[in-house]
């Protein structure tokens, strides 16, 4: 597998002044369709997940300015009316992962973001070999502003000196390869390709359209409790 990175590697550096790149990830889940109670989750889940999943990837388009994640494939969510896979901007300048509010939140801006440096990560000694290139190990640490945290393990290439990664993962000093949360929910994102970008343009949002996750989330528990008066 190395061999279809290794001409690209000379260009993956901060010196570089052009970086445009189309990143292509795999995921699975660690779920028992049979232990979902809801006939319909677990029908979701069981019948019509395996089936789309595995011609569906997650694609992290990157420019000079930062990225944007997308899904690449037919998989919707278990509403069977959206894509599985949400949209995410980040900033390299702002160092901040940009994704869209809910309309029902009826917030002053359109997006949310968490700040790279948010995910508080913690670099090990531990390594292993992932498509031929040497990535280290990393625990990162996210927090809700009612103190619940996400815990996730990471493997990232110092190699590849891109500080971002699948989904809104970000902030480590090389490329991510593998991510997962380690309570065993979410998507387990393994790095599938790399490969030069010569279509896709993009924009990312105006920092003036966004506030901090946390608010967002303060804002979405106030409404839970108004709806449960």
């Amino acid at each position: 597998m190395k061999n279809l990175f290794t001409i690209l590697l000379f260009l993956f550096a901060f010196v570089v002044s052009s970086q445009n790149y189309k990143i292509t990830y795999s995921f699975s889940l660690n779920i028992d369709a049979d232990t979902i109670k809801n006939a319909d989750r677990r029908n979701y889940y069981k019948n019509y997940f395996p089936e789309h999943a595995k011609n569906t990837f997650g694609v992290l388009w990157v420019n000079d300015k930062g990225t944007f994640f997308e899904q690449e494939g037919d998989l919707k969510n278990e509403y069977y009316k959206e894509k599985y896979i949400a949209e995410y901007y980040s900033s390299k300048s702002e160092k901040k992962v940009y994704y869209e509010i809910i309309k029902i939140l009826e917030a002053p801006v359109n997006y949310r973001y968490t700040l790279f440096s948010d995910f508080k990560w913690q670099i090990e000694k531990e390594s292993k070999i992932i498509n031929g290139y040497t990535c280290f190990k990393a625990i990162g640490t996210l927090f809700n502003i009612n103190g619940s945290k996400q815990i996730f393990t990471a493997w990232f290439c110092p190699e590849i000196a891109l500080a971002y990664g699948p989904d809104t993962y970000a902030g480590l000093p090389g490329l991510i390869f593998e991510v997962y949360r380690n309570d065993g929910f979410g998507e387990h994102w393994k790095l599938k390709s790399i490969e030069n970008n010569k279509t896709k343009i993009f924009n990312i949002p105006n920092p003036n359209d966004a506030e901090h996750y946390l608010v967002t989330f303060k804002r979405y528990e106030n409404l839970l409790k108004k709806f449960s008066k």
